[in-house]
This record gives structure tokens, sequence and C-alpha cells, in this order.
């Protein structure tokens, strides 16, 4: 088996350069692509030790809420609580 150091010019270089690319997308076309899950939301105790504020908070969670209703997934209960423990003290300080 020949190798790209064994190349005697830059177009037989190249050549080579291109059949190992072409190999590798001919192995790779039959790997199925999981897609990636939507960005979340930093956890609420790490909120809380950084004293992020409530409003930057909330926007975050609604923000997080929005990308996993846009793929489909479930939003986690946690978030939802925080979200209404974070409107209620909002309503309560106003």
């Amino acid at each position: 088996m020949q190798t790209i150091g064994d190349c005697k010019s830059v177009e037989e270089l190249i050549g080579r350069m291109i059949d190992l690319q072409v190999s590798e997308l001919e192995r790779d076309k039959d790997r199925t692509v999981v897609p990636k899950p939507p960005l979340g939301v930093m956890p609420r105790w790490i909120a809380k030790q950084k004293n992020i504020p409530e409003r930057v908070r909330l926007h975050d969670l609604l923000a997080a809420c929005k990308r996993y209703s846009e793929v489909g997934k479930p939003i986690p209960v946690e978030w939802s609580d925080e979200i209404f423990e974070l409107t209620s003290a909002t309503r309560k300080s106003t």
C-alpha cells in the first residue's frame, strides 16, 4: 500500500488526497446522523451561585423552553416549576 509520503509530484499528492476524501465520504454515507439535542439551561444551583438576576434567569428558562418545543421535546417539569416561582415572585414584588 502506498502512502501520501510516497508521492513524487504535487499532482500525485493531490490525487491521493482526493481519493482518500472520496473513500472517507463513501464510508461515512451509511452512518446514521443523530441530531443533537437542543441547548438546555444552566442548572438552578449554578445560577444561584453566580447570582444571576431573576429576570435573566427567567429569560434563559423561557428561551430553553422555546428551543425544546421547536423540536418537539417535552419541557422538564423543573423548568416549569422555576418559571412559575420566578413569575410569582415578580408579581409579588410589583
